[in-house]
């Protein structure tokens, strides 16, 4: 039995919601129950596999590529790193695992890497940026400052790489932006209570009509 069991009324495939259930959840509801459900994989792209290469290379203390080596000495510095943070909403358990965060001054980074162009509007729009900060809001009472690092990147001799470039924004997030936010987040989470209720009870059903 899933974990979710001794913290949900209602079996859910996490005890938690984070930003990568509500994405998919809201994009694709079949992909949701596929992947987190049922266990398919994850579906991922060539920008998305580059992606996690260029995190994973800052998570290392020094790499031999010069892309990603050009990039930490770009972003600012921060104590941590992957940071993770537990908090609760109206009855919604959330886990936010942050790029980079200071406790102390409440402020949150988050990486980008990708062609298409982050402009001030997307970014204060971004879903993902408003989950980390109502998630850092509830635990540390204060609005977060919150920026995104776009490394945008460019296809050389069939190749994706970095251009070298980072550019900064500041999400523009008041206390009304992170309420409304959470209204949003909620009726996902009793959403997704609904769709996997039905499938883990048509499950037992079946199994129990096997035996």
């Amino acid at each position: 039995m899933p974990e979710s069991a001794r913290h949900n009324r209602i079996l859910t495939p996490r005890p938690y919601l984070s930003w990568s259930q509500m994405n998919l959840f809201e994009r694709d509801p079949d992909a949701y129950v596929a992947q987190y459900i049922y266990g398919a994989g994850e579906r991922t792209s060539t920008a998305m596999d580059f992606g996690k290469r260029i995190a994973g290379g800052l998570e290392a203390r020094a790499t031999e590529d010069a892309g990603i080596e050009r990039l930490r000495n770009l972003l600012p510095t921060f104590p941590k790193k992957e940071y993770e943070i537990r908090a609760g909403y109206s009855g919604v358990p959330l886990l936010a695992r942050l790029d980079l965060f200071s406790p102390w001054r409440v402020h949150i980074g988050e990486l980008k890497t990708g062609q298409y162009p982050w402009t001030q509007s997307r970014v204060n729009e971004h879903g993902q940026l408003r989950f980390y900060a109502l998630a850092a809001w509830l635990k540390y009472r204060r609005v977060p400052k919150v920026e995104l690092y776009w490394a945008p990147t460019e296809w050389h001799d069939n190749r994706l790489r970095l251009t070298g470039e980072v550019r900064t924004f500041r999400a523009e997030l008041t206390t009304e932006d992170l309420l409304s936010f959470g209204a949003r987040l909620r009726g996902v989470w009793e959403a997704i209570q609904k769709i996997s209720n039905e499938h883990y009870s048509k499950n037992l059903t079946e199994a129990r009509g096997q035996r």
